[in-house]
């Protein structure tokens, strides 16, 4: 599914969070959106997702969101915040089945071996399968992610917004979750937009990356093109080193922060 933001700006009270952002997110691709804390990523993200009251256009397959039903938008694209509060006493598959809410009418339910087919699809995609009988509040933070994707996913949607999906994870369960990314979109072409502060994250698994700061547009391409050493600098105040891995890959080495940038 194709993205694409037209000028838009977005005001809290008086305070400009994003300001006149153009910018596409190509079918079929990972792009991550990075940038310092408070620079506007999570805004544009809500954005695309269309909640939030912005200035300017967005358009998903060169039609406006705003003209899309609510019904049909939440069946295209698939929202995972940063925090997702559930009861915890839910288990894993019924969680999940809370994602097909859009293919619910006023009247009934969908076709149940429909949705019965698209929860187990989620549950292996997310790699909770085996814990579907499990019970929200007996998970790990790594294994109630992946339970939080399962219920993201069990929607089928071809636009997958993601906002920090590592936070607060662990490096071993965060990497669980990147890999679980690459993969659906390596497998079934969902195009994926996320939010993420790891820049190493970003030049491993992502295509292309936005890169904004104080609410602008500061660069876009490939991260491991564009995550230079003067822009690390520039954008996050933090003196780096770009080092070559033994397979040819860009890790990038924090050294110390320099206050004041």
């Amino acid at each position: 599914m194709n993205v694409e933001a037209k000028h838009i700006s977005y005001y809290a009270g008086k305070k400009p969070i994003l300001t006149d952002i153009s910018v596409k997110f190509e079918t079929g691709r990972i792009t991550a959106i990075l940038g310092p804390n408070g620079a506007g990523k999570s805004t544009l993200l809500r954005g695309i997702a269309n909640l939030i009251d912005y200035k300017g256009d967005i358009f998903l397959d060169n039609t406006d969101i705003k003209d899309i039903k609510r019904k049909i938008f939440a069946q295209k694209v698939g929202f995972l915040p940063q925090h997702l509060e559930a009861p915890k006493d839910l288990t894993v598959e019924e969680l999940a089945f809370y994602g097909r809410h859009p293919y619910r009418s006023f009247f009934g339910g969908e076709d149940e071996k429909t949705a019965k087919k698209a929860v187990e699809f989620a549950l292996h995609s997310a790699k909770v399968f085996h814990l579907r009988n499990r019970r929200l509040k007996d998970l790990s933070g790594g294994e109630r992610q992946r339970a939080n994707l399962a219920m993201t996913l069990s929607g089928t949607p071809a636009l997958l917004l993601l906002d920090e999906p590592t936070t607060y994870l662990d490096i071993s369960h965060q990497l669980e979750v990147m890999e679980i990314v690459k993969e659906l979109n390596f497998k079934n072409n969902i195009t994926v937009i996320m939010v993420l502060h790891d820049l190493n994250h970003a030049i491993r698994y992502a295509d292309s990356a936005v890169i904004i700061k104080s609410g602008e547009i500061y660069k876009t391409g490939k991260p491991a093109e564009i995550l230079t050493k003067e822009t690390i600098l520039k954008v996050f105040g933090v003196d780096s080193e770009i080092v070559k891995t033994a397979g040819g890959e860009s890790v990038i080495v924090a050294k110390k922060p320099i206050f004041g940038k």
